[in-house]
Order: structure tokens, then C-alpha cells, then sequence
């Protein structure tokens, strides 16, 4: 590891082997096309090359989906969460870009998806096959509004956390935008990429979102966004060991 993050104890490290390595897995979500036209995020197409491409550098395999409403949405995050190679894998990430709003992110049909949802897909309770195992959610999307969804923590009966070993990275802070060019995408994803295929050979997932916030606090543009992590629940540092 270099001098740049820090070195810590095998014991706080999320393990990867190599046969976890061989069944590393990802979802990822992107909305484009929406029957209202006037929304279509012409370009943002590029966002889930630049996703796809860097996930298989380090590992993943892409279950990718272009265009859902917001129950499909729902159904292919059912679908993910019970997929075969989630007891082998060593981790996940699950990649949702859209328009959206506090909470919530919009389906092509305007319906909306709570965001609470994958949350609650990806607990303990309902995917045991990730106890004890990163899951890694990444939105972007813009957002609003004032209200919040809580989830219980603890089940007292089987004496496990419901919510452990989770973080989420927004696009963007509360009530506030996220931007995007026709030519090149969106600002969050392409930075995102940029600095993961630089760093992410030395750096735990969080020093990694942290470099993303610090190239954002460093912009000239007069784009203000703020990427957010949120919902940490990481009781180790989670390397992604690429190479």
C-alpha cells in the first residue's frame, strides 16, 4: 500500500481472495430515454461505457439495464439480489443514475423508486448471501425535498445488525443539482472513474470517494456540486485489490 493511505491490519480489512475475485458482481441502472422527452439526459449514455468498463478493470461482472420505470427498477434490484454469484462474491456495487429527487429516484415513466429499497434488499434479513460483505451504492441523480426514510438497525432475535457493511456515494448534497454535458456525461461519473482507475490500487473505497470530493471542492466550474457519502455502515477498510 502506498504511504498515501493508510497501512492497517489484516483484521480490518474487508478479505478478497481470488476466488471472490472470479465472482465479483454489479448492477448498474442508467436512465436515459424517459416518455416525457423534455427529461431525456441526452448524452449521460456514455456514463454507464465509463461505469461498465471500469468495474470489469476491477473485476466485476456488469448486469447492466438501460431505461426502467420505476417498478422496474424495483424488480431488477429483486432480481440482483438474489443472484447465484452473491454468496461467492467479496463484494458489490450497485450503480443507479437518473433524475431524482430527496429519496427517490425517477423511473423512464416518471414513477418514482425509493431509494430506501436498496437499502432494504441488500440487509442482512433479506440477502444473508452478503452478511459481513461491502456493498457499495452509487446514485446520481439530483436532489430535494425534506423528508428522510429510517430503517430499524438491530434485530434483537437473531442478534445481527439488519444494515452493516454498507455506504452510499450521492452525486450531489440535498437540495441541490447534478450536472452533466451532451458531449461528455455526467460531471460525478466521469470524475468518479478517473480517480478509481488512478487510485483504487492503493486506496480503501472511502479515501477513494474522499479524492473524488476534493477533485469537486478543487473545480473551477461554476457547476457548485458537492458529491456525499451517506449511510456508512463499513466496519473495515474495503480495498478493491484490482490487478
Amino acid at each position: 500500500l502506498s504511504p498515501d493511505c493508510s497501512v492497517r491490519s489484516v483484521l480490518s480489512i474487508y478479505p478478497v481472495t481470488k476466488q471472490s475475485k472470479l465472482n465479483r458482481i454489479a448492477l448498474v441502472i442508467n436512465n436515459i430515454k424517459f416518455h416525457d422527452e423534455t427529461l431525456n439526459l441526452d448524452g449521460c449514455e456514455k456514463d454507464d461505457g465509463v461505469m461498465s468498463r471500469l468495474l470489469q478493470n476491477l473485476g466485476y461482472q456488469v448486469v447492466l439495464y438501460r431505461n426502467l420505470t420505476g417498478q422496474e427498477i424495483d424488480d431488477a434490484l429483486t432480481e440482483f439480489s438474489k443472484h447465484i454469484k452473491l454468496s461467492y462474491t467479496d463484494s458489490v456495487f450497485v450503480i443507479i443514475m437518473s433524475h431524482g429527487n430527496i429519496g427517490i429516484i425517477s423511473g423512464t415513466d416518471s414513477k418514482t423508486f425509493e431509494i430506501e429499497k436498496i437499502f432494504l434488499r441488500l440487509n442482512t434479513k433479506n440477502c444473508p448471501a452478503l452478511v459481513n460483505k461491502p456493498k457499495i451504492i452509487i446514485i446520481d441523480a439530483c436532489r430535494g425535498g425534506n423528508s428522510q426514510a429510517l430503517s430499524e438497525n438491530l434485530t434483537k432475535k437473531a442478534r445481527v445488525h439488519i444494515e452493516k457493511d454498507l455506504i452510499c456515494f450521492h452525486s450531489s448534497t440535498p437540495h441541490t443539482a447534478s450536472y452533466f454535458l451532451p458531449t461528455k456525461g455526467s460531471f460525478f461519473i466521469q470524475t468518479l472513474s478517473d480517480v478509481f482507475n488512478k487510485w483504487s490500487y492503493v486506496c480503501d473505497i472511502e479515501e477513494l470517494f474522499r479524492k473524488v470530493m476534493q477533485r469537486f471542492e478543487a473545480s473551477s466550474s461554476d457547476c457548485m456540486q458537492m458529491p456525499t457519502k451517506e449511510r456508512n455502515t463499513l466496519t473495515k477498510s474495503f480495498y478493491l485489490f484490482p490487478g
